[in-house]
């Protein structure tokens, strides 16, 4: 069996262009924070078997945190990353620095005015133009063929394809299944943050979602009748409080009131001792 060949690892963006001018052939782009575990890798896999190059970037971006946010313990450890990815057939890890990344006078953020507005752009204003603000900078810099996202942040890869459809960025947008741990939590870095007793309780979050696919497979389309069983299986667990639980258009997110449709995203938020956790499903897949 080959050995996997050691990516180069790449600091700044001057080092990076000098490497992609020489580079032809299709090119997968997964970007990330860094705190890589078993859904970045997936990804990861799914770029190394579909294309001819594969670039990852590692980049703890700081403008889609609020103030009250994680940014100063969100668990990433580059040596940790750097070894994990080491396994794959990557071509470059991108590893700028915030001040190779930022000009001393930054002020530029890209702002989507629709699809960002509700869900988790409502809970968390400054999200989602951080991620686009730092995504549209990567794509600049990457120019991949390909860029990998998981169906795990659902909102986060219908407003990118947006992005690449508004900017006219030629990227093709691959859709990957979420990851789950073993109890069917989505994998998450901040799962991190769940002590023991948490993790074993939020095996509750997927049955509420295995819950109202059984409903949906088996002809209800009641969205009071899904909800409210979800909400029971939610609150069996005491230590868990709704954020919220959404049904809405794929297309354009508004709210489904009554009826569930066809081209549907639903979504979950939940807060589990201090932690926030998501999880979502389309109907159907996409």
């Amino acid at each position: 069996m080959l050995k996997n060949k050691a990516p180069i690892i790449i600091n700044t963006i001057s080092n990076f262009l000098l490497w992609r001018k020489n580079i032809s052939g299709s090119i997968g782009f997964v970007p990330t924070m860094g705190g890589i575990h078993k859904g970045h890798l997936s990804l990861v896999k799914k770029s190394v078997s579909y294309c001819d190059f594969t670039v990852v970037s590692i980049f703890l971006n700081p403008l889609q945190f609020a103030k009250n946010e994680d940014l100063n313990t969100y668990p990433s450890n580059t040596n940790d990353d750097l070894k994990l990815l080491s396994n794959y057939n990557i071509s470059v890890v991108f590893l700028p620095s915030k001040q190779e990344f930022f000009s001393t006078n930054f002020s530029m953020k890209i702002v989507e005015g629709h699809l960002s507005k509700c869900l988790e752009g409502q809970k968390r204003p400054d999200f989602f133009p951080g991620v686009l603000t730092i995504i549209t900078k990567l794509f600049n810099i990457i120019s991949p063929s390909h860029a990998f996202f998981g169906k795990k942040d659902p909102q986060q890869l219908l407003i990118i394809k947006k992005l690449c459809e508004d900017f006219n960025y030629n990227i093709k947008i691959v859709a990957c299944p979420t990851v789950r741990e073993k109890n069917g939590l989505a994998m998450s870095s901040r799962n991190e943050y769940l002590t023991k007793d948490e993790k074993a309780d939020a095996s509750v979050i997927f049955e509420s979602i295995q819950e109202a696919q059984l409903l949906i497979k088996s002809g209800v389309f009641s969205i009071f009748k899904i909800k409210s069983e979800m909400e029971a299986l939610l609150l069996s667990c005491p230590n868990l409080k709704i954020d919220y639980i959404s049904f809405s258009s794929c297309s354009t997110l508004i709210e489904y009131k009554k009826t569930l449709k066809k081209n549907s995203l639903v979504s979950i938020a939940v807060f589990l001792g201090h932690t926030r956790l998501i999880d979502s499903f389309f109907y159907p897949d996409i």
